[in-house]
């Protein structure tokens, strides 16, 4: 772009390409990084069974004594080709148990921070206060009647937000799979198409758009020769 001649440089024309480069960032980002995908619910709801049904293997301890799981537990697969990390994490209850209560606060803070939450809800049992508190906590999770191979509670015959699932006979597993790789790569960008990898190409793209937006030409030209070269953004 020759930014010396002024009325030849089209700052719309570089603005837009620009924010088409930041939109497709998110996606860009994770061809080198995994998907990260949490499951929570409440104590013995299956999160440790469906992730060893996904994983295929026994990654996550199950037993039937509720608290069981303490710690994020993970493990890497690929869905649809696509690179995610699962992350098993403690039941959500009101615990006095110091161990478990640490756990439970680990998994609520690192909920905040992956790219989706599957929350898992056992409908062979009525409603509880801690699993309307997730719904609230998670409110773009994907919700999932967990323990399908088990009678559904009376008081769960309405509810129609979550989809059937069982870790056990496997029914829904594939559905889930599908839905998370619809929620995460919701559209691939066209074969041609250039987008960041990584955290400094996204800073260099942000600091960029700045400059255009204001039409600055010396930020503009430091912004392209940083984004060419490589250079970290540290600010002027």
């Amino acid at each position: 772009r020759n930014l010396n001649d002024g009325g030849a440089f089209d700052w719309d024309d570089a603005r837009r390409d620009c924010d088409a480069l930041l939109a497709r960032a998110r996606f860009g980002l994770h061809l080198t990084r995994a998907w990260t995908v949490m499951l929570v619910g409440e104590p013995n709801v299956g999160k440790s069974s469906l992730l060893n049904r996904i994983a295929g293997f026994e990654r996550a301890i199950v037993h039937h004594e509720p608290g069981t799981t303490r710690d994020l537990v993970a493990v890497s697969c690929a869905v649809e080709g696509w690179p995610m990390r699962l992350i098993d994490s403690a039941g959500i209850r009101e615990s006095l148990e110091p161990v478990e209560s640490l756990g439970i606060a680990r998994a609520l803070a690192e909920s905040r921070n992956v790219d989706l939450v599957v929350h898992l809800r056992d409908f062979s049992q009525p409603a509880s206060p801690e699993e309307e508190r997730l719904a609230e906590l998670c409110p773009g999770a994907i919700r999932i009647a967990h323990k399908s191979d088990l009678p559904r509670h009376s008081s769960r015959a309405d509810d129609v937000e979550s989809f059937s699932v069982s870790s056990t006979s496997g029914a829904g597993v594939d559905e889930l799979l599908r839905r998370l790789v619809q929620r995460l790569v919701p559209e691939t960008p066209p074969p041609d198409a250039v987008f960041p990898i990584n955290e400094r190409q996204v800073a260099c793209l942000d600091e960029l758009l700045a400059a255009l937006q204001g039409r600055d030409v010396p930020r503009t030209r430091r912004g392209y020769e940083r984004l060419l070269r490589g250079e970290r953004v540290t600010g002027d």
